[in-house]
This record gives C-alpha cells, sequence and structure tokens, in this order.
C-alpha cells in the first residue's frame, strides 16, 4: 500500500464552537480511540484531494488497532500544543 502507515482524522469540525474547550474535547477524542481501538470518522470529507495521499476515514468509523493518537491544538494568538497518547507499553 503506497498510502502513509497513519490515518488522518479530524475531530475540530464535531467541536467546532467549543472555542477553548475545543482542544480538551479532541484530547478526550484521541483517548477514546486508543482505549476502544477505533477511529473516529473525518465528517463531511466528499470530495478528497486525489493528489493527497493520506488515509482518510470518511463519515464512518475504523475499527483498527491505534496505539497512538495525536491532538495538534492551534489557538489564536500562538498558543499551539500538540499531545500525544498510546497505551501502556506492557
Amino acid at each position: 500500500e503506497d498510502r502513509a502507515h497513519g490515518v488522518a482524522d479530524v475531530a475540530r469540525h464535531d467541536v467546532e464552537q467549543a472555542m477553548g474547550a475545543a482542544g480538551a474535547v479532541e484530547s478526550i477524542v484521541a483517548v477514546k480511540a486508543v482505549e476502544e481501538d477505533r477511529i473516529p470518522p473525518t465528517l463531511n470529507l466528499r470530495d478528497p484531494d486525489a493528489e493527497c495521499d493520506l488515509n482518510y476515514t470518511p463519515n464512518v468509523t475504523v475499527s483498527k488497532t491505534v496505539d497512538v493518537a495525536m491532538n495538534n491544538s492551534i489557538g489564536l494568538g500562538g498558543n499551539n500544543s500538540s499531545m500525544v497518547f498510546r497505551k501502556p507499553v506492557k
């Protein structure tokens, strides 16, 4: 398979109006993805660019092993953060 190894998903459109709480809600989505091995859908993706070779999950939840999830929160005025969540090492 020629696609990137990861899966591209965006939870922002689900929580867009949460303003300052959006990063916290997105972090919960990322933690639940790792915990439940389910990749949430990329909502409203109707026409992906053929030249952007990402592994999207358009409009459906995908059951797949999720060991690591990352949440990027980009705020106004340069208030940016990234959080990485992973399953505990056994």
